[in-house]
C-alpha cells in the first residue's frame, strides 16, 4: 500500500550545509510540490496518498532551502522518488457492459464476445464467468477473455439473451493482504432462426371429439385449437385457417388469432354425416412453416324426421292348410275334405281382411306387419299393392 501522510520519507537536512555560520548558515525548507510537504528540518512527508501507477512510478520535485542572513541566500536540488508497488488497484475492465449476438443454431466453439481487462498494479489477470451460465452453454479462456460457445456436447441456446457476469481477478504478484478482482456483465442476445413448425399438441384429442348437432344456425361454436411455434418472436406466432381444396365452399370458418371453429351454415345428418377438415397454423417469419391438424367432424344427429313406409298399400294372399280325409270301404270312395277346406278358407279370408283393415286405420310399422304374416300359420305371402 502506499505510504500514508505521516510516513517519513527523505530527509534532506543532512545532505545539504551552508559555509557560513550563526544566522547566515540557519537554513528552512520549501517545497512546491502538492504530493509532498517538507519540515523545517528538511523532513520530506508524502501530503496525499501515493499511487505506484504514476508514469514510470516516480514522483520528482524541487526543494529549496534558505538561509537567515540579512540578505538571505538560496539554494536548490531536485528530489526523485520512486515508488515500490503494492497491491491496491482492482483490474480494470475496458467496457462495463459488452453486448453481443449470436445465432441460436450457432455451431460449437462459436466466437460469442472478448473481454479485456488490466491491473493497474500490473499484475497478471484471470477470467471466469461466475453466474448467467446454468447451462454450460458458453466457456471463457482464463487467459485471454475469449468467450465460446462449448464444444461438447453441442450448444443449446434457447431464450432471447443470456446475461453472464465475468470476473477479472489479479495474481496478487505485487503483494497485499489478497487477490483483487471486478466484474463486467456479458449481455448475449440470440438471434432466433426459424426452424421450428407450429405443433397441435392435443390434435388426436381434437380428432376423437370434435362433433356439432344438425339444424343448428351458421356461427355455432365447434372446437377451439391451440399450436405451439417453439422459436421466439415473430418466428413463433401463429395464426390460423384452413386447408380448403379450390372451388369448394367451406363449412367452417376459423378465427386467425384465437382458432376458434365455428359452423358456417345449418348441417342435415341425413344427407352428410361428417366432414374432413385441414386446420393450418402458419408462424410469421419471412419464410414460414406451417403446421397442420387433419379432424373429422362428426354431425350428431337431430329427432327431425317421421317414420315412413316404402309403400302406401300392401296386399297379401293367405290361404289354410288343407287336410284330406280319405275313408276306404269296400268299393266306397269318400272325399271329405271339401267341407273342411271351405270352412277353413272363410275362416282364414275373415282374419285376413281384419289384419289388414287394422294396418289401414293405425299405420303400424311394415316391418311389424310383415314379421306377423311370415310367421302365421295362415298367410304365406304379403306383397306391395
Amino acid at each position: 500500500m502506499s505510504p500514508y501522510p505521516t510516513s517519513p520519507l527523505y530527509p534532506v537536512s543532512p545532505s545539504l550545509y551552508d559555509c557560513d555560520s550563526d544566522l547566515n548558515a540557519e537554513l528552512s525548507y520549501y517545497t512546491l510540490s502538492p504530493d509532498f510537504s517538507i519540515s523545517p528540518h528538511g523532513t520530506i512527508f508524502p501530503a496525499g496518498q501515493l499511487d505506484y501507477e504514476r508514469p514510470n512510478h516516480l514522483y520528482e520535485f524541487v526543494v529549496m532551502a534558505v538561509d537567515k542572513g540579512d540578505v538571505p541566500r538560496t539554494g536548490t536540488t531536485t528530489v526523485r522518488i520512486r515508488m515500490a508497488n503494492v497491491n491496491d488497484e482492482v483490474p480494470e475492465f475496458s467496457q462495463h457492459v459488452y453486448r453481443t449476438f449470436v445465432s441460436e443454431d450457432a455451431g460449437p466453439n462459436t466466437l460469442v464476445a472478448t473481454v479485456l481487462a488490466k491491473d493497474p498494479d500490473g499484475d497478471g489477470i484471470t477470467y471466469k464467468i461466475t453466474t448467467g451460465n446454468d447451462e454450460g452453454n458458453f466457456v471463457i479462456d482464463s487467459q485471454k477473455g475469449l468467450i465460446r460457445l462449448r464444444s461438447s456436447p453441442p450448444p443449446r441456446l434457447q431464450g432471447v439473451e443470456y446475461i453472464l457476469n465475468v470476473t477479472a481477478t489479479d495474481d496478487n504478484a505485487s503483494g497485499g493482504p489478497q487477490a483483487l478482482l471486478s466484474t463486467a456483465r456479458v449481455i448475449v442476445g440470440v438471434d432466433d432462426v426459424n426452424n421450428n413448425k407450429p405443433v397441435f399438441g392435443k390434435c388426436q384429442q381434437y380428432r376423437e371429439r370434435t362433433t356439432v348437432l344438425e339444424n343448428q344456425s351458421a356461427g355455432t361454436f365447434v372446437l377451439q385449437v391451440h399450436a405451439v411455434d417453439a422459436d421466439e418472436g415473430s418466428n413463433g406466432r401463429v395464426t390460423y385457417g384452413f386447408m380448403h381444396k379450390d372451388s369448394t365452399v367451406p363449412a367452417f370458418s376459423i378465427h386467425p388469432d384465437t382458432g376458434v371453429i365455428v359452423t358456417s351454415r345449418k348441417f342435415d345428418r341425413e344427407r352428410q354425416r361428417e366432414y374432413a377438415v385441414t386446420v393450418t397454423a402458419t408462424d410469421q417469419a419471412a419464410d414460414p412453416l406451417i403446421g397442420i391438424c387433419q379432424l373429422n367432424i362428426l354431425i350428431l344427429d337431430e329427432n327431425d324426421n317421421s317414420p315412413k313406409f316404402e309403400n302406401l298399400r300392401y296386399e297379401c294372399e293367405c290361404w289354410g292348410s288343407h287336410t284330406h280325409t280319405h275313408t276306404h270301404k269296400t268299393h266306397t270312395h269318400t272325399h271329405t275334405h271339401t267341407h273342411t277346406h271351405a270352412r277353413t278358407h272363410a275362416h282364414a279370408h275373415r282374419h285376413a281382411k281384419a289384419h289388414k283393415n287394422a294396418l289401414t286405420r293405425t299405420h303400424t310399422h311394415m316391418h311389424i306387419i310383415q314379421s306377423y304374416y311370415r310367421s302365421s300359420s295362415i298367410c304365406r305371402s304379403c306383397l306391395p299393392g
